[in-house]
C-alpha cells in the first residue's frame, strides 16, 4: 500500500464499519434535501437539537477515523446544512460509494 492509498484508507472495519455506516443511512434518511456534485455532497435538515448532536457527533467520529473527508456543518434559523468534500485523488470506487451514501433516495412518505 502506497501513502496515498494510506492517507485515503478508513481506519474501521468489521463491526465498526457496518454501524457506522448503518448510523450515516439513518441521519441522511432525514435530510429535507440532498444533492451531488462531482466531489461535494450536500445535505438539508430540518432544525432539531437531536438531529444537530448527531451530526456532530458523526462528523467528529469521522475525523477520527477517515481524516481525508471534509465535513462542513452550517447551523441556520430554519434548517441544519452539512457539506462532504471528497480530495480529488481519492479513487473512483471509493469515492461512489461515500457518495451513494450521503444520496441516498429521500423518502415520499416524510421519513
Amino acid at each position: 500500500m502506497d501513502e496515498l492509498d494510506q492517507a485515503l484508507t478508513c481506519t474501521l472495519e468489521g463491526d465498526q464499519l457496518v454501524a457506522r455506516i448503518t448510523a450515516w443511512q439513518q441521519v441522511v434518511s432525514r435530510a429535507t434535501s440532498r444533492r451531488v456534485e462531482d466531489s461535494r455532497a450536500k445535505a438539508i435538515y430540518p432544525m432539531d437539537a437531536q438531529l444537530l448532536q448527531e451530526l456532530r457527533d458523526l462528523i467528529a467520529a469521522e475525523a477520527d477515523c477517515c481524516p481525508f473527508l471534509d465535513f462542513r456543518l452550517e447551523e441556520r434559523l430554519d434548517c441544519i446544512v452539512t457539506e462532504l468534500r471528497l480530495p480529488e485523488e481519492m479513487p473512483a470506487p471509493m469515492r461512489t460509494l461515500i457518495l451513494d451514501l450521503m444520496a441516498q433516495p429521500l423518502h415520499t412518505d416524510g421519513r
